[in-house]
C-alpha cells in the first residue's frame, strides 16, 4: 500500500522524517488541487531524478557487463572454444587471466583438447633429473612444476615441455638388438658404438632365408627370429616396454612356432603357423608368464580341410578382434574360424561362399565389433571383393555383405558411427556403406594429382576424427612425393610438398607417415620430418641415431624387399616406436624414444 501512495497523485511528502512535525503547511492554491501543469512538472522532476548517478542502482541493481559472468558460466564458454581461442580467451585481460590462472577446471578442459589427458604418464613428475638426447632436461624441475597449482596444471605444463622435447629432438631412446649378448642399448650422444659392437659379440650374418616378425602392446614386444636351413627354427626374445625398455628371456622353439602372422595380445602371443600340420593348429596362443609355453590351439577335425589348409598356408591371415581370434583361410574353399583367446576354443566356422578360389586374402581391417576382408584377384588385382562381418562373440558372428569393387589397395575402418573408408589406386578415397553396399566418393583424385595419368599407388592414413592424409611417397609419380591433407569432411586443409632440400628425404626410400593430436611426422631411415599437423607448417627434423656398419645385414641383392627406409612407426606424444629395415640393420630391429 506504501508503494501506490508514493506513486499516486498526491502532493509530495516532505523530505524530513516522518516524526517530524516542522513540515509547513501547504500553500493555499495547492490545497485547492494541482493544476495540470504543476502535474507535468512534477512528473518531469521525477524523471530527473532518476538520472541522478547511483540513483538507478539503487533502484534496478549494478549494470551487467561480460565481467559480471560468474566463474561456471565463463567455463561454459570456455568449453565451446577450441584451444587456440581458449588461450586467447586466458590472455585477453587480468580480469578473466586472474580468474582461470587458478582454476583447476580450466586446465582441465585445456588438457582434454590438447589430449594431453589421454597421458597417464603426465599425471607424476620423475623423480630423478634426466637429461635427454638434446642435453636438455627431459621433464620440468622447480617452480616449473610446483605442487601449490592444481593437478591439471601441472598436466598441462608437463605436456607442453613433453611437446617441446619433440620438436627439439630431446628424449630418453634405446635400440633393440636381436642378439643375445646385447638385447637392448641405451642411446645417449656420447655411447661409443665400437663398445655397443663388442658387447654384441660374435654372430653370424642375417642369412639369405632368415626372417624376423614383430608385434608389441602397450606392455610387451616380442621378436620372432627365424632360422631357415637344413631346418627351421626360431627363438623368441621378449621385453617389457611399458616403461624403459627390459629384456626379459628368450626361448628357444622348433618349427611349430614358424609363422607370418603374429599378435601380443592380454598376456599371449597370439599366432598363425606356417606348418599347421606339425604344429596340429591352425591358430595357437603362447603364455607370455610361462616361457612361451603353449596356451592354447585349435585345428580343423577332419584330415581333408587340414591337408587343403596345409597346401594353403600362405593365404592364411590372422586379426584380433574383441578378445577372438580371426582367421582367414583356404581349407580349400575361403572360409573365416573365430576362436576364443586364449584358450582357442572354436566358436564361429563361417564359410564364404562368394569369394572365388581365384582370389587371395588382402588384408583384414577392423574396428570394434567391426571387421573388413579385403579379397583381390590373383591375375587382375582391380578386382577386389569385400566382406563385411559383424563379430559378436559367442551370440554368433556372421557376414553382413558382400561387395564387388575395383582398385581398392587400402581400407580404413572407423565406427560411432560407422565410416570405412576405400583408399582407390587412383588416389580417390570413397566412403563405402557396407549395409546399403554403395560408395560416395569423399576425396576426388583431381584433389590429390593434378596430373593426368599418375598411376603410383597412394597411402590412406586417417587420423582419428581430425583428419585425413593421402599421400604419394613413390619417387617415381610424375606429380612428385607430396601428402595432401582433409578435414574430417573432406574439405582440403593443406598440402605438404615432400621432395623439398628442406626436408633431406632420400628419394631412394620410401616414405611412412604417422599422426597424433599435435604432429604430422614423415620419416625415412634417417630423420623425422615434423610438421604441425592443423596447419601443416614446417616443425623441425628429428634425426635418427646412427646405426653401426651394416656388415650383418643381408646382400642387397638378397633382400626380399626394396630399400624401404623405416618398416614402420607408431607416434604417440609420449613415446615413438620406429621399426628399421631389419635385413639392412640387423642386429638393430627398432628403436624406443620416449619424450616424458
Amino acid at each position: 500500500m506504501r508503494y501506490k501512495l508514493r506513486s499516486s497523485k498526491q502532493p509530495p511528502r516532505c523530505t524530513e522524517p516522518r516524526g517530524s512535525s516542522d513540515c509547513a503547511p501547504a500553500a493555499p492554491s495547492d490545497v485547492a488541487g494541482p493544476s495540470s501543469a504543476s502535474n507535468l512538472r512534477r512528473r518531469k522532476t521525477l524523471v530527473k531524478t532518476s538520472e541522478v548517478p547511483g540513483q538507478a542502482d539503487c533502484l534496478t541493481g549494478h549494470k551487467l557487463t561480460v565481467f559480471s559472468l560468474p566463474q561456471d558460466v565463463v567455463l561454459m564458454v570456455v568449453e565451446l572454444l577450441d584451444l587456440e581461442s581458449a588461450l586467447a580467451f586466458l590472455r585477453c585481460c587480468q580480469w578473466f587471466n586472474s580468474m582461470l590462472s587458478p582454476c583447476d577446471s580450466f586446465w582441465k578442459m585445456l588438457c582434454i583438447k590438447t589430449e594431453f589427458a589421454n597421458y597417464s604418464c603426465l599425471e607424476t613428475q620423475p623423480a630423478s633429473r634426466l637429461v635427454g638426447w638434446a642435453g636438455q632436461e627431459l621433464h620440468n624441475t622447480g617452480v616449473r612444476d610446483r605442487t601449490c597449482v592444481g593437478q591439471w596444471r601441472r598436466t598441462w605444463q608437463r605436456g607442453i615441455k613433453m611437446r617441446r622435447n619433440v620438436v627439439a629432438g630431446n628424449f630418453q631412446g634405446w635400440r633393440l638388438f636381436s642378439n643375445s649378448e646385447c638385447p637392448v642399448a641405451a642411446l645417449s650422444p656420447t655411447l661409443d658404438m665400437n663398445k655397443v659392437k663388442q658387447d654384441l659379440g660374435e654372430f653370424p650374418k642375417l642369412s639369405v632365408n632368415d626372417d624376423l616378425k614383430i608385434d608389441w602392446d602397450d606392455k610387451h614386444l616380442v621378436l620372432f627370429h627365424f632360422f631357415r636351413g637344413e631346418g627351421e627354427s626360431c627363438t623368441i626374445r621378449l621385453w617389457d616396454i611399458e616403461d624403459e625398455p627390459r629384456f626379459l628371456y628368450e626361448v628357444d622353439k622348433g618349427i611349430e612356432c614358424i609363422t607370418d602372422k603374429v599378435s601380443v595380445h592380454n598376456g599371449h602371443v597370439v599366432m598363425v603357423p606356417s606348418w599347421p600340420l606339425e604344429a596340429q593348429a591352425i591358430v595357437m596362443t603362447l603364455d607370455i608368464s610361462n616361457n612361451m609355453a603353449e596356451s592354447g590351439k585349435y585345428l580343423f577335425p577332419d584330415s581333408a580341410s587340414q591337408t587343403a589348409l596345409d597346401d594353403n598356408w600362405e593365404h592364411t591371415q590372422l586379426r584380433v578382434v574383441r578378445c577372438q581370434a580371426l582367421v582367414v583361410c583356404r581349407a580349400p574353399a575361403w572360409q573365416v574360424v573365430i576362436t576364443s583367446l586364449p584358450s582357442c576354443t572354436p566358436l564361429t566356422q563361417i564359410p564364404l561362399d562368394q569369394v572365388s578360389s581365384l582370389y587371395e586374402c588382402q588384408q583384414i581391417r577392423s574396428y570394434k565389433s567391426t571387421a573388413v576382408v579385403l579379397f583381390t584377384e590373383k591375375k587382375a588385382e582391380q578386382v577386389c571383393t569385400l566382406v563385411t562381418m559383424d563379430i559378436c562373440g559367442s551370440s554368433g558372428s556372421k557376414v553382413r555383405s558382400y561387395y564387388s569393387a575395383n582398385n581398392v589397395t587400402d581400407v580404413a575402418l572407423y565406427t560411432e558411427p560407422e565410416e570405412i573408408y576405400l583408399m582407390k589406386k587412383n588416389g580417390t578415397v570413397v566412403l563405402y556403406d557396407a549395409t546399403a553396399k554403395t560408395e560416395t566418393v569423399k576425396i576426388s583424385n583431381s584433389l590429390c594429382s593434378p596430373l593426368a595419368g599418375d598411376t603410383s599407388d597412394y597411402q590412406l592414413f586417417v587420423n582419428g576424427k581430425e583428419q585425413i592424409c593421402v599421400m604419394q611417397s613413390a619417387p617415381e609419380a610424375p606429380s612428385g612425393r607430396h601428402i595432401n591433407v582433409y578435414t574430417y569432411s573432406g574439405s582440403w586443409l593443406y598440402k605438404i610438398n615432400l621432395d623439398l632440400y628442406q626436408y633431406g628425404l632420400s628419394r631412394d626410400e620410401s616414405v611412412c607417415i604417422y599422426t597424433n593430436a599435435a604432429f604430422l611426422a614423415a620419416a625415412d631411415s634417417k630423420r623425422f620430418v615434423l610438421f604441425n599437423v592443423k596447419n601443416g607448417s614446417f616443425v623441425g627434423v628429428m634425426m635418427i641415431p646412427n646405426h653401426l656398419e651394416r656388415s650383418k645385414g643381408k646382400d642387397e641383392k638378397d633382400c626380399m624387399f626394396e630399400q624401404t627406409g623405416l618398416g614402420l612407426f607408431i607416434f604417440d606424444e609420449n613415446k615413438l616406436i620406429a621399426v628399421h629395415d631389419y635385413e639392412r640393420s640387423f642386429p638393430a630391429v627398432l628403436d624406443i624414444y620416449k619424450f616424458w
